[in-house]
């Protein structure tokens, strides 16, 4: 349980907590203690560290739309109250808060600060010497200056590491732009508590100024001297800041460094070993690595953004506070005439010592002075002396080095290169030829091919990876090779491409593999089968692989058909020499690897293989053409058949198997058994059988003799002939 909040207002119990609790800022306090007296809200203590904010209506949607809300600002606090938000640096809390103030208006004004000395009677004395100018007479005034505070959230990122911060600058002379005293600033401080104490307990909401002293009212006609413009005034605070977060920003810095050198480390053997894994396939080229190392360049880039140390500031409220303050002018004079004003002040509050500070930047300790030749005055840190005319001037007037040579440079003879950008002095300055117009002499180079010198911005810088490596080159001598990635090169490094005519470089061109002329890598294409570069005038379609890219030397028509084949479908008949298709060429059953074209190949019937002609013969029988494998000898009349015609169980032909009688055969039958037997043939059964190319007669010659003869269509004499006995069967040997 928490204790409830008591009636009394919390101011008198609003105090600092202890500074030596880790998680405590003692700036968020008087930051809260403001805004609850700009908005007319309430803070109620409810116990040790820990109070209760009630929010008017209208400030609720800062909070979450929330009325009242238990602040803790120690971890003993919010052990109590587990349900209260902590206020620390980071915290949500802080983050509303901010919003809120910032949505409100960013600048608290603390009013006059009582002074504490009389301004004196006598002059400063300057004991600074002036190197090139001589100063007049002193000239003492009194007035009101403007002195600001910057607080501001600084939220720093290195890495996966990210902090916020809390910070106040230093109190700021917004006239002059010198840092105020210690002392003086911690009485500024000591007023702006109290004055947030006293709205927080008036529970008002407009500004409250500290009552003036009795002796004030003597400086009422002082004049308010006019302020430095706000952004400059900005930059002087976030100097100061930067100088109480550089201590912390280093080591956030160091530590981020070595975090990326590890990580580099691992990316650089991840991409090496990818490499590796490239480089070991068949025939790699340099266009097989180059995707692996451009995206090894892109996340060594990412990680070294990544690993960049970044300091963002809010800033969330500029303190204002009037200090009375007498000066001392002097007019200084140079040799040239020009003349400058010189400023030391004294502020009418804690030492009240005399202070001369550079007008440029604001450095109190000072060697010498000089005058600048735009009218300013300059200390030995911020005053240079130009390099080319020799005078001296202000870091606002000019530069401190040329980018050339590095010698400081005055605004007169300081000119920005219109190539890169960086500052030069005219004694460094040349001529474009390309443009005509003047740059720097580390900017305008001569062509590597022509020799005409051009600048940067008129000129390619071709990369390493050119055929011959980097150059600078005019835009005369430059072509972009469209065979890649549009990469630049020099005239002497490309040719034409014979298909589309554009520029292709020595690394990206290629060669038709039939006529040997350079085209680009669009029009080059690998065939499918021996894997050469074709062009598309050199591409042939095989008809027996549709879709299949083959170079015309590959591609041949048939010498029957005429259909275009590839090597794989079409071969030389063993015959004539000659190309044929898969359809017209047949390969040798006896001869493997062969081909020979269908008119000159002769085909077995029987397993319709292919041979030579003379390696088969006709079947007698049927009159197909056989294979010596698939004929056999008939045991009846000795012809030589087929298998298919052959009865091989009683080892006869199928003609012989139909052999049938006949009472009266032909004359001509009768007339080539009778030449075949030498005489008129006195049989007692003749038997007749024809097939396609014979006639087969067989003859009872009694006692069981039989004589068998073979006769051709057409001929008068036996072709064959075989007799048979009781005892043996012999092959007849026949005239003619």
């Amino acid at each position: 349980m928490t204790a409830p909040p008591k009636s009394a207002n919390a101011t008198d119990t609003f105090v600092n907590p202890d500074p030596h609790e880790p998680l405590v800022d003692a700036r968020i306090r008087p930051l809260l203690e403001r805004y609850v007296a700009m908005v007319g809200a309430e803070v109620v203590a409810v116990a040790a560290a820990l109070v209760e904010l009630r929010l008017p209506n209208g400030e609720r949607k800062w909070f979450h739309d929330r009325s009242t809300l238990r602040i803790a600002f120690t971890l003993d606090a919010l052990e109590r109250d587990p349900e209260a938000e902590i206020a620390v640096v980071g915290s949500a809390f802080l983050d509303q808060l901010i919003a809120a103030i910032r949505a409100r208006g960013s600048r608290a004004f603390q009013g006059q600060l009582p002074a504490e000395h009389a301004p004196g009677p006598d002059a400063a004395a300057l004991p600074t010497p002036i190197t090139n100018a001589e100063a007049g007479d002193a000239h003492v005034d009194v007035a009101w200056h403007k002195v600001v505070q910057l607080l501001a959230r600084v939220v720093v990122r290195a890495g996966s590491e990210v902090e916020e911060h809390l910070l106040e600058s230093r109190f700021i002379d917004a006239t002059t732009g010198i840092a105020i005293p210690d002392e003086v600033g911690s009485k500024i401080t000591r007023i702006s508590e109290s004055n947030s104490r006293s709205l927080a307990s008036l529970g008002k909401t407009e500004e409250c100024h500290p009552e003036r002293s009795e002796g004030s009212a003597v400086h009422d006609s002082a004049p308010h001297a006019p302020a430095r413009p706000i952004p400059d005034l900005i930059s002087i605070a976030l100097a100061s800041l930067r100088a109480s977060l550089e201590p912390r920003v280093t080591r956030l810095r160091e530590d981020a460094q070595r975090k990326l050198q590890e990580e580099l480390h691992r990316i650089d053997k991840y991409y090496e070993a990818l490499i590796g894994d490239s480089s070991g396939k068949a025939a790699p080229g340099p266009d097989d690595q180059r995707p692996i190392q451009a995206e090894h360049a892109r996340r060594r880039a990412e990680e070294e953004r990544r690993h960049q140390v970044r300091a963002i500031v809010h800033p969330v409220q500029l303190t204002e506070v009037e200090l009375l303050v007498q000066r001392a002018q002097w007019d200084l004079v140079n040799r040239q005439g020009v003349r400058a004003p010189l400023l030391a002040q004294r502020w009418l509050n804690g030492t009240g010592d005399w202070t001369l500070a550079c007008p440029q930047c604001n450095a109190t300790s000072i060697r010498w002075l000089s005058v600048c030749k735009s009218g300013h005055v300059a200390c030995d840190t911020c005053a240079l002396t130009c390099g080319v005319c020799n005078e001296d001037f202000c870091w606002d007037h000019g530069i401190a080095a040329c980018h050339v040579d590095g010698h400081p440079t005055c605004a007169e003879h300081t000119h920005t290169c219109v190539s890169c950008h960086e500052p030069y002095c005219t004694a460094h300055e040349a001529t474009c030829a390309e443009g005509g117009h003047p740059a720097c002499s580390e900017c305008v180079v001569e062509c590597a091919i022509c020799g005409r010198a051009v600048c940067e911005e008129h000129s390619t810088l071709t990369a390493m990876s050119a055929p011959r490596g980097q150059r600078r080159l005019c835009e005369q001598c430059v072509r972009s090779c469209e065979g890649g990635r549009t990469e630049h090169v020099g005239i002497d490094e490309v040719e034409r491409c014979t298909s589309c005519g554009k520029s292709v470089c020595e690394n990206h061109r290629s060669t038709c593999a039939v006529d040997e002329s350079v085209h680009c890598s669009t029009h080059l294409r690998r065939t499918d089968m021996s894997r050469r570069l074709v062009c598309e005038k050199h591409r042939e379609d095989c008809t027996f692989e549709p879709g299949a890219v083959f170079a015309s030397d590959e591609i041949a028509p048939c010498a029957s058909c005429g259909e275009q084949a590839c090597g794989q479908h079409s071969h030389t008949c063993v015959e004539d020499g000659r190309r044929y298709c898969d359809t017209d060429a047949v390969m040798l059953r006896n001869e493997p690897g062969k081909f020979v074209c269908r008119a000159h190949a002769a085909i077995c019937h029987v397993d319709r293989s292919a041979y030579r002609v003379g390696q088969t013969s006709e079947c007698p029988v049927c009159a197909r053409e056989t294979c010596r494998a698939h004929l056999r000898t008939c045991g009846w009349c000795g012809r030589m058949v087929c298998v298919s015609d052959m009865n091989i169980a009683h080892n006869r032909c199928s003609t012989c198997a139909q052999l049938r009688e006949v009472a009266q055969p032909p004359e001509a039958l009768i007339r080539a058994v009778a030449l075949a037997l030498e005489e008129r043939p006195t049989a007692k059964h003749w038997r007749t059988a024809r097939d396609a190319t014979h006639t087969v007669v067989e003859l009872d010659l009694g006692w069981t003799r039989r004589v068998v003869l073979a006769v051709r269509h057409g001929d008068n004499v036996a072709s064959v002939g075989r007799t048979h006995s009781a005892m043996t069967s012999k092959t007849m040997r026949l005239q003619g």
